[in-house]
């Protein structure tokens, strides 16, 4: 019986090691560098699926230890406004105005709110499915009972390059990452500069 006890969990190993997936490794290994970052930065061309609209922004979003700041791009009427979501609060700035927008609601699904769930579901989701298609590992990550984001990671360019929000099944809000940036990628480009 204590040989069994031994073999058990050696074999448990040995298939776990034999079935490396990886899209699964490609996941766990950019959510550890997302957290262990002090900031990370993207651009994304947004588009929010509403049951009677759509809607398209391009949205600057920087994320840092105090939260994370959506800059508007485009549309040009409102370039410039800015929201800093810091948990549940958000604070709307435009130029020294600042304005007090108050909780979120429980879904955080405007196409503002949005990109600070992206982060966090790369941070801290579970990928309950993982594959890897046309060069990328794709993700299908678990946020809560009714949301889940897939996000596609371009593994040429070490970058995430788009993600979908789905809730409660409907596909809410799309985004294409015009660029992603992690502390570790700008200070690579920053040496390669100094070099060239």
């Amino acid at each position: 019986m204590k040989k069994l006890c031994l073999v058990m969990p050696l074999l448990a190993l040995l298939l776990c090691a034999c079935s490396k997936d990886p899209a699964l490794d490609g996941f766990y290994a950019f959510s550890q560098t997302l957290r262990d970052c002090e900031s990370a930065a993207f651009t994304a061309e947004v588009r929010a699926e509403y049951p009677d609209r759509r809607c398209c922004f391009v949205l600057d979003c920087q994320k840092d230890g105090a939260g994370c700041l959506v800059t508007v791009r485009e549309p040009e009427c409102i370039s410039g406004v800015s929201v800093r979501l810091i948990g549940t609060e958000a604070e709307l700035r435009y130029g020294t105005v600042v304005a007090d927008t108050g909780p979120l609601d429980g879904l955080g699904l405007s196409p503002v709110s949005a990109m600070p769930l992206i982060f966090d579901a790369l941070e801290h989701g579970f990928p309950e499915t993982c594959w890897t298609e046309g060069g990328c590992y794709c993700w299908k990550i678990v946020t809560d009972d009714d949301t889940s984001v897939l996000v596609r990671y371009d593994t040429l360019r070490s970058a995430v390059s788009s993600a979908e929000i789905v809730s409660r099944g409907r596909t809410v809000i799309f985004c294409n990452f015009q660029r992603f940036d992690t502390e570790e990628n700008l200070n690579e480009r920053s040496s390669e500069k100094d070099l060239g």
